[in-house]
């Protein structure tokens, strides 16, 4: 994400660039399990419902639901096994580039957990659901981040009293703290402005994450 790169090139200028361009690219599926976290399963006989739901919370600085900030490598390894398929990249790393993360693949969306110190959650990035047997909300204090067209999602967080820092593809919500990018890597609904019409991803770190934007 974007918002990496920033932050590598405050603390380490140009250094890093050249590692920096190998992109993230779009991650595989797999199958979720039913103990997922925020799933409502309706009850009766009917086990296997055509359609269930999951309901995340983003909660800065906090984290989301299931993941709270501070928790365990091992034990963000363990309940993102619970989304789906995981696979983890650099395990144990806290280099300024290539630190550990954990993706949890569900066949509707992805989660990219960041352990920047190779210990520890630092940061949760949800990329948005797609289409498919679930129905998938991403909440942020009652409003549906990713169905709620982005330009509009900004107004609502700065009527919270939020600062919000709109850069057009990406914004972010330093002091609390939350990153956005509209960036979509395939085909995806357009605003009158020529981009995408919905945030794509939205990273949810601790207070200071982004507060390094203001000066």
């Amino acid at each position: 994400m974007k918002t990496d790169i920033d932050r590598i090139r405050r603390v380490h200028g140009s250094k890093y660039d050249a590692a920096t361009k190998e992109p993230v690219g779009h991650l595989p599926h797999n199958k979720a399990s039913r103990n997922t976290p925020g799933r409502q399963w309706p009850k009766g006989p009917n086990l296997f419902p055509e359609m269930s739901t999951m309901d995340f919370e983003l909660d800065p600085p906090n984290g989301i639901t299931g993941f709270p900030l501070g928790a365990a490598a091992d034990t963000v390894r363990a309940a993102a096994a619970e989304l789906g398929q995981v696979k983890v990249r650099d395990d144990g790393s806290a280099g300024p580039v290539h630190y550990m993360k954990v993706l949890a693949l569900h066949p509707q969306f992805e989660i990219v957990f960041h352990i920047e110190d190779g210990k520890t959650l630092t940061a949760a990035e949800m990329w948005i659901p797609r289409p498919g047997a679930e129905e998938i909300t991403v909440r942020f204090r009652g409003i549906d981040v990713f169905r709620t067209p982005a330009r509009e999602l900004l107004k609502q967080l700065e009527g919270m009293g939020l600062t919000v820092l709109d850069e057009t593809l990406y914004a972010f919500v330093p002091q609390l703290s939350m990153g956005f990018t509209r960036v979509a890597g395939h085909e995806v609904p357009l605003d009158t402005d020529g981009e995408p019409l919905y945030f794509q991803a939205i990273l949810t770190g601790p207070r200071d994450y982004y507060d390094y934007r203001l000066a």
